[in-house]
């Protein structure tokens, strides 16, 4: 689950790659289609917004960092802070507490309040 929040900027720029990947991919012309893709939506630029939705990764990817926002914005800012230093700073648990002057059991208790929202946004509870 910490995997989600450690890599919430990478996974960020890996959407933003992968639509960019599909919207920069030239138009496959109507002869070199197959069936599948000669029914459906003709113009290119529908096409493309219809694979950007219909991409399961992309729709996972825009999932987490939904979840991760939404219990960003439910918690305190304590929870915050500890996002930020530890999963997008990468600041160890001991350097986290002597940053924010928090105690060791505040910060695991936030810190698993932050897990366990997220969690439980991505049905893993």
């Amino acid at each position: 689950m910490e995997h989600e929040l450690y890599n919430y900027e990478e996974t960020k720029l890996e959407i933003g790659r992968l639509k960019e990947e599909i919207i920069n991919t030239p138009p496959t012309p109507i002869h070199e289609r197959t069936g599948a893709q000669k029914t459906g939506v003709s113009d290119p630029t529908n096409r493309k917004t219809e694979k950007i939705l219909s991409c399961a990764t992309i729709a996972h990817m825009e999932k987490t960092i939904r979840v991760i926002e939404r219990a960003l914005m439910q918690l305190d800012e304590i929870h915050n802070e500890i996002f930020e230093l530890k999963y997008r700073k990468g600041r160890s648990w001991q350097m986290v507490i002597i940053d924010m002057s928090i105690s060791q059991s505040q910060y695991f208790k936030k810190r698993r309040e932050l897990v366990i929202l997220v969690a439980r946004g991505l049905g893993y509870i």
